[in-house]
């Protein structure tokens, strides 16, 4: 059987103990264990890439849907101001109405009062 040495760090040598000594069966099971885990890594990465970018594009379609959300806010606040200010602007509007009925009532009660007056004026009238 044949073995391959491995160099220790910092020797750049072979070991000298046989227990260091890696038969080329095992040494070529590890560098097809390592040639998959390679892989694995390069499909972890892979998904990891297409996480991250799903992760973008739903954070700009949060940031979009926040910004939306901001404008439609304003106008609510801008159409509750508005409405407010014609709700305002109603109820003066009925008071001014109120107003002008009270003083045709007014008008109408004095001429009919007038209308009266000279109705019995002019019946006198006659009378003498």
């Amino acid at each position: 059987t044949a073995f391959m040495t491995m160099n220790s760090p910092g020797r750049g040598g072979p070991m000298g103990s046989s227990e260091n000594m890696i038969p080329a069966e095992r040494w070529e099971e590890m560098e097809i264990r390592m040639q998959h885990m390679q892989h694995e890594v390069e499909e972890a990465r892979s998904a990891l890439a297409r996480k991250y970018t799903v992760e973008q594009e739903l954070v700009s379609r949060a940031e979009c849907a926040e910004e939306k959300n901001g404008e439609l806010e304003q106008q609510v606040a801008d159409a509750s101001e508005k409405l407010e200010l014609l709700t305002n602007e109603l109820a003066a509007e009925r008071e001014a109405k109120q107003l002008v009925e009270d003083e045709l009532e007014c008008t109408r009660a004095e001429l009919q009062t007038r209308t009266e007056e000279l109705t019995a004026e002019r019946e006198a009238k006659q009378l003498v």
